[in-house]
């Protein structure tokens, strides 16, 4: 049978829990840092790029979007956005759009990464597995 349609902020919110109180970076598009992911939560401090830097993330998920693959320059571009957000005192980081598995996911990075597209995908096999 077909999976009802599913809200994609429940799972994430579930999985967000553990990080009340505490600082987490983001990364996305630019409308979804500039709402810390469309305002879902005001119960974590939220850090997001600034000035040109903003700009290049969004610019880079953009174009990571279009052409559906990473390449050198938005690698770099996005896991140095991520490493200054650490830098700067977050916890871990948020990927906070679809593609962006394409650069994280071989990376070993000395910090967290919580990819909203695995949680959702994740929630979604475990309802089609029911």
């Amino acid at each position: 049978s077909p999976l009802p349609v599913q809200d994609v902020m429940t799972p994430l919110r579930s999985c967000m829990d553990k990080y009340k109180g505490k600082t987490i970076g983001l990364i996305g598009t630019n409308k979804a840092m500039k709402t810390k992911i469309y305002n879902f939560t005001d119960q974590i401090d939220w850090l997001i790029p600034d000035g040109e830097q903003f700009n290049d993330v969004h610019n880079s998920y953009v174009e990571l979007a279009t052409e559906g693959q990473a390449n050198k320059k938005n690698s770099e571009t996005l896991i140095s956005a991520s490493r200054t957000l650490v830098d700067q005192g977050a916890e871990a980081i948020v990927l906070g759009g679809t593609d962006l598995f394409l650069v994280f996911e071989n990376q070993e990075l000395p910090f967290d990464i919580i990819d909203c597209a695995d949680i959702h995908i994740r929630h979604v096999a475990n309802l089609a597995a029911k």
